[in-house]
Order: C-alpha cells, then structure tokens, then sequence
C-alpha cells in the first residue's frame, strides 16, 4: 500500500513487522498510547498483526489489525438506528434479511492499535491508514467480515471518538465518559 501522487509527497508504504526494535524510539505523544506500545504491544503480538508506516525509512506510523476473527456487538439501540436509516446498513443486511437482524454478534477485523508519530500528526496519515485497510479488506476475497471495529480510547487526557468519526465509524454502543468506546465501519462488499 502506498499513498501519494504527483503533487503530493511523501508516499507512505507500509511494511508487516517482523522486528519491533522501531517501537523502542516510536511516540506518539499520547502517554497512555506509548505506555501500550513499549510495555503490552510486545506480548500482544501473538493475536495482532503489526504494520509500520514509513516514510522513507522513517517509522511515521503503525499500527495493529486482529488475526483470528473478531465478533462486533452491536447494541439493539444501534441496531434500531440502522433499521431506521440514522446509520448505514451493510450490504450484507440487504442480502441475509431478517436474519441480520436477528443475530448478536457478526463477523469482525478489530483495528487493536493505530498510533501516529507526534510530530507528524494533523497530517492525514491515520485516515489515510484507515482508508487503506479498508480498501484491502474489501478487495480480499479471503476476507468475509462486514465490519471493521476498535476500542477508541476514550480518556480525560485524550479521546479518539472524533477521530474515528471523521473516518466514518459509529458507535456501536452508547458512549460513556472516561470509557473507551466500542466503534463500527462498515466494510463494503462486492469490491473482490
């Protein structure tokens, strides 16, 4: 995956890590995010795939999708929003029917970790991320999911909640202050 164009510089790419060494000089200037990519994100490695986003060789981003498939939990006042057309339905609701509406839980890919470097910040870099995982998760034909999620860390400090809303994500439960908060996209289907 790369971004840029003719006018535009620089071009990202992004690279699947085999070594976290990058993680060890990486901060993203939100405390309770590097505290999770020094001390938990090594071990959480085991479940999570980790992409660097460099520009050159400068690490300018990264960022952590689930391996195994995720279940969404999507409240039934969402559910209710989605049935009245306050929020988009999946394509996958219009095949399936009632069924859709019946179920629970639904097939999932949780974006566990995104973190731009500080200084490169208000950039566009995490939209631009967003964009692209979306873009591979709809273009894959081994990827069967209807949603992509994550947990927006949502502190006194620092909330992402509006961050992922300008990306096109909802919540997927209601919103409670100081909780991080369990968000929604969904990811088109008929892209493959």
């Amino acid at each position: 995956m790369q971004s840029g164009s003719k006018n535009q510089k620089p071009k990202l790419t992004f690279e699947r890590a085999t070594n976290i060494g990058a993680l060890h000089s990486f901060s993203c200037g939100q405390e309770d995010v590097d505290h999770i990519i020094r001390e938990t994100l090594p071990d959480a490695l085991v479940d999570n795939e980790l992409y660097l986003v460099k520009d050159g060789e400068e690490v300018v981003a990264l960022f952590c999708l689930q391996i195994e498939n995720h279940c969404l939990f999507l409240s039934d006042d969402t559910k209710g929003k989605m049935q009245a057309g306050t929020k988009p339905k999946p394509n996958s609701a219009i095949i399936k029917g009632d069924e859709f509406w019946e179920r629970f839980n639904y097939d999932s890919r949780e974006l566990t970790l995104l973190a731009v470097k500080k200084e490169r910040r208000f950039q566009h870099i995490g939209s631009f991320i967003i964009e692209s995982i979306i873009e591979r998760l709809a273009s894959d034909p081994n990827e069967n999911r209807e949603f992509i999620h994550v947990r927006a860390l949502n502190t006194e400090e620092y909330s992402a909640i509006p961050f992922y809303r300008k990306c096109g994500f909802f919540p997927a439960v209601k919103e409670e202050k100081g909780v991080n908060l369990m968000m929604y996209r969904i990811i088109p289907q008929g892209i493959h």
